[in-house]
């Protein structure tokens, strides 16, 4: 985990450093100050810009280490404030959509790998492929049009209460589902071909117990896998489909701060993505061990 965050904070200043704009006058602008040479360098020389790359890089990872991201060129907050507002609207989002996805993928891909090639199968998978290609923000135009214009139950613009919420979890759980459709499958008709079930059906065990209670729970490593990466991208924020509904969420407000060239909250955004994808793949190494009994004994073993 160190040398992977150590490796992002090292390219993600330089990304920024190398940027176009002048962060000097952005923060005087957004002082209302008026902007000469001399208040521009004497701005440069406050915030440290006029130091060499390597000294600048440093004072910023030894400010995060302690916490501090920074402040807003735009507004002149704190970066963790800014990234505080957004926070919960989208782990509400990103639970919500999780949520559904699991609720909906698990049973629909048990019931494709029992009824492997059959009619049912068939128009599962199909319908899996249609959802991994249709494009999220045209998903959700369609359902903004349908639910929102012309039956008008839903709100078009979403705002953070259960309405609001609706359609934004629907368009996300909508293209999750179907890939975890498809990976649920692979994964139980994979034990369905191991040796243990076919013992178990000699003697006498129910069709249903041997697959909830033994071939789902040895299906579920890959499924843990698919989840833990799927919850830290929507973590992270998905600025399509928070712009179309105009969900106040980490998704949309990075994309405003690129808009703006505001570098530090950029910075943080990027930071905040690389510690959830790094602790949500850390949650699943860990889960494996309590899922599988076969990885502890392996380990033991080793």
């Amino acid at each position: 985990m160190i040398p992977i965050l150590f490796g992002v904070t090292l390219i993600n200043f330089g990304l920024m450093y190398i940027s176009p704009g002048d962060a000097a006058e952005r923060t005087l602008i957004a002082d209302g100050a008026r902007v000469s040479a001399e208040v521009l360098e004497a701005r440069r020389a406050e915030l440290g810009l006029n130091r060499p790359f390597a000294v600048q890089y440093f004072h910023w990872l030894k400010n995060l280490a302690r916490g501090d991201l920074g402040e807003s060129y735009a507004t002149g907050r704190p970066v963790w404030a800014v990234l505080s507002e957004s926070l919960p609207n989208t782990v509400l989002l990103a639970g919500s959509a999780m949520l559904l996805t699991i609720l909906i993928s698990i049973p629909l891909g048990l019931l494709a790998a029992v009824r492997q090639n059959t009619a049912v199968d068939n128009i599962l998978r199909a319908g899996s492929f249609m959802g991994l290609s249709m494009p999220s923000f045209v998903l959700a135009l369609v359902l903004i049009y349908v639910f929102g214009l012309k039956l008008k139950l839903l709100p078009v613009v979403g705002g953070t209460g259960l309405k609001g919420l609706i359609l934004p979890s629907v368009t996300l759980a909508a293209a999750l589902t179907s890939g975890f459709v498809r990976q649920v499958r692979a994964a139980v008709l994979e034990e369905l071909g191991r040796g243990y079930v076919l013992g178990a059906r000699a003697r006498g065990v129910k069709e249903r117990y041997i697959l909830y209670f033994n071939v789902l729970k040895n299906a579920l490593l890959p499924i843990v896998t698919l989840i833990g990466i799927s919850f830290g991208r929507l973590l992270g924020g998905t600025a399509v489909v928070e712009i179309i509904f105009m969900w106040p969420g980490l998704g949309r407000m990075a994309v405003e701060a690129i808009s703006q060239r505001d570098y530090p909250v950029v910075q943080g955004y990027v930071m905040w993505m690389a510690a959830i994808f790094v602790a949500v793949n850390l949650v699943a190494d860990i889960s494996y061990r309590l899922l599988n009994p076969r990885v502890r004994y392996a380990d033991e073993a080793a």
